[in-house]
């Protein structure tokens, strides 16, 4: 009984720790340029047309799906 109490404190030690070491270290690692281009691409305004193009081919969609399902 006292082992089973000893080696779970200590799985739960070690992996409190591991859990600490990798949030420490996703933290602190920079930002790549991908990721940055990516969020500069999204802060400008959307194609209107490609959102409408997009929007018109989901509902088609959901037509042929709701027909499907008929």
């Amino acid at each position: 009984m006292n082992s089973c109490v000893v080696l779970l404190t200590s799985a739960l030690l070690v992996g409190a720790i591991l859990v600490l070491s990798v949030s420490h270290t996703a933290e602190s690692a920079p930002l790549s340029s991908h990721r940055n281009n990516f969020i500069s691409e999204q802060d400008s305004e959307p194609d209107s047309e490609y959102v409408l193009e997009m929007l018109a081919r989901l509902g088609q969609s959901l037509i042929r799906a709701n027909d499907l399902e008929k």
